[in-house]
């Protein structure tokens, strides 16, 4: 009886005895966004932190701004960053870390040494954006103030992920993703682009967030292209939904179609699935077949077509799905020419398919990307015209 009690006495102080390196929340500098700036010898590293006594329910009592915005120069970011504690009485906490942004300056010599500081540091999660600035410092991101929302960094990742989900014309790239392309040979990444419209001057002040219009806003700005870690160029929108619909990252989108008449029609992409396969011509030359297919639903019709007779619908399925081969064969061809970077990852399905025809073809593989057959077939299935089916031109005519 007595060692079943000093059994059991063992075994409570084992699971009583609390969290050694427990920290509390008032104690911490909570950081929720890291801004990179190039300094001119080495970093400006600013983060932006979270006051927590203004995030609750009763916000504003205080009048203190939600969150603050400090910089440190150092040589290397782990410099720059310690440097950080000589200026917060709170302890730097980055496990809540939400985006990375990096400015062009820094993105075009190369990040390895920024990303190299993130992935060696415990106290980073790897599911943290990483985010590029074209026209704006990076550190002019952190400092703005929104109406939509109390933390900054908050709008600027529901801004991203909103337009992804529903237009598919940005990308979204976070620490494990990145780090998991870079590592694979032939594959470059990209990664979005934000900038500030408007007036830097009164973007971090309380008066944007005290107009209807305000003067001061974040804009997604296509996404920037790495050759192994340095940013070399940039693409729009339209080229990132292409990259979306052949990696099979598209959710809903848009797509738009002139008609015979010049009326225009909007289709809704509902759903959409992509699968691709690397095959060997008669030469034993590699190309990739990739086969989507869409389910869409009318959104607006502006066109004199009757959408109630099947032949039609069946000629808008071929008419989009002709276009959107073509808006995606376009982008290829751009990306072949103009940078040679397989942004696709189409030289992982040729290792996934045919590894020893990839042995031969690693060591130069921008030459032979450029010059890549990518065979694209398109199928679109409209299941749905909304509420009023055919479109109010077609009523006035009947």
């Amino acid at each position: 009886m007595k060692l079943h009690f000093r059994l059991l006495l063992i075994i409570c102080i084992l699971i009583l005895s609390g969290c050694w390196d427990k920290k509390e929340l008032n104690e911490l500098a909570v950081a929720t966004g890291v801004a990179i700036d190039k300094a001119e010898d080495g970093y400006r590293v600013s983060v932006q932190t979270v006051n927590s006594s203004e995030v609750t329910s009763q916000l504003g009592t205080s009048g203190v701004i939600p969150v603050n915005v400090r910089s440190e120069f150092g040589v290397t970011m782990y410099d720059a960053t310690r440097k950080l504690s000589l200026t917060n009485s709170k302890r730097p906490y980055g496990s809540h870390l939400q985006a990375l942004i990096i400015s062009q300056e820094v993105a075009k010599e190369g990040i390895a040494a920024v990303i190299d500081y993130f992935s060696r540091d415990n106290d980073f999660r790897s599911d943290f954006l990483i985010i590029l600035t074209r026209d704006t410092e990076a550190k002019d991101i952190l400092k703005m103030q929104t109406v939509t929302e109390k933390i900054p960094m908050k709008a600027i990742l529901s801004m991203l992920e909103i337009s992804a989900d529903i237009t598919g014309s940005t990308h979204i790239m976070d620490m494990r993703d990145f780090l998991n392309i870079i590592a694979l040979p032939g594959r470059s990444p990209i990664i979005p682009v934000i900038d500030v419209v408007g007036d830097l001057e009164v973007g971090p002040t309380k008066a944007n967030t005290e107009s209807t219009e305000p003067p001061a806003t974040y804009i997604y700005n296509g996404a920037g292209i790495l050759q192994e870690d340095k940013l070399i160029g940039y693409i729009d929108s339209e080229v990132i939904k292409s990259v979306n619909y052949l990696t099979d990252n598209i959710t809903h989108t848009i797509e738009n179609y002139t008609c015979s008449d010049s009326g225009k029609i909007s289709l809704e992409i509902l759903q959409s699935k992509t699968k691709r396969k690397a095959k060997l011509n008669e030469e034993g030359k590699p190309f990739i077949d990739v086969n989507i297919r869409s389910i869409a639903n009318i959104g607006e019709s502006n066109c004199s077509l009757d959408l109630l007779d099947p032949n039609s619908i069946n000629e808008l399925e071929k008419n989009f799905a002709e276009q959107l081969k073509t808006d995606l064969q376009t982008s290829i061809k751009m990306i072949q020419s103009e940078y040679q970077l397989d942004i696709f990852g189409f030289g992982e399905d040729i290792y996934r398919y045919h590894p020893k025809v990839w042995a031969e073809l690693k060591d130069d593989w921008q030459e032979h990307f450029a010059n890549l057959e990518v065979n694209i077939d398109v199928g679109v299935n409209i299941t749905q015209l909304g509420s009023t089916k055919n479109s109010i031109q077609q009523y006035i005519q009947e």
